[in-house]
């Protein structure tokens, strides 16, 4: 079932290809589309999450779409002429979403913030400093970013020093 994916046995590049879905956006303020939805530019296939803020942002993979949704039936299709009406994300890339749960042994962190996590029995440890992080043989590329409502819902344990 490509819903229930382990995120940490897949390919974050795996290509995100939807069906297609036909809806009219309706919006209540002047984002030209509604916040915190996904939508393919029908003539790309692109597929865009719309932020808080009424930014876009391209889903790159299916790990990522699924930390956010259960589901593609919450994809539509939407025009070129709409969706670039909409400013890019300056971040330009969207972390693992609210749906994400992180394994013992994943190395997290937010956006907002440089400090890194490892998972332990279930608990976020941070980890003090870079030199810490060098020596337990992390490597810097193993780091997921994540929303901080994933990171804030476990309970922090003791620093690693």
């Amino acid at each position: 079932n490509m819903d229930k994916r382990d995120p940490a046995k897949s390919n974050p590049t795996d290509e995100l290809t939807v069906p297609s879905q036909q809806t009219i956006p309706v919006t209540t303020d002047n984002c030209p589309l509604p916040k915190m939805e996904p939508y393919k530019h029908i003539q790309t296939n692109a597929v865009y999450f719309i932020t808080a803020d009424c930014r876009k942002v391209q889903i790159r993979s299916r790990d990522i779409f699924f930390s956010y949704f259960s589901s593609f039936d919450r994809v539509r299709d939407v025009s070129g002429s709409i969706i670039n009406r909409i400013p890019d994300d300056s971040l330009g890339f969207l972390p693992y979403g609210p749906l994400f749960v992180p394994i013992d042994g994943m190395l997290v962190k937010t956006v907002t913030n440089p400090r890194v996590y490892v998972i332990e029995q279930g608990n976020r440890r941070p980890i003090e400093t870079p030199e810490v992080f060098l020596s337990l043989g992390f490597l810097w590329n193993q780091i997921l970013d994540i929303v901080p409502f994933t990171l804030e819902r476990l309970p922090e344990g003791p620093p690693l020093k």
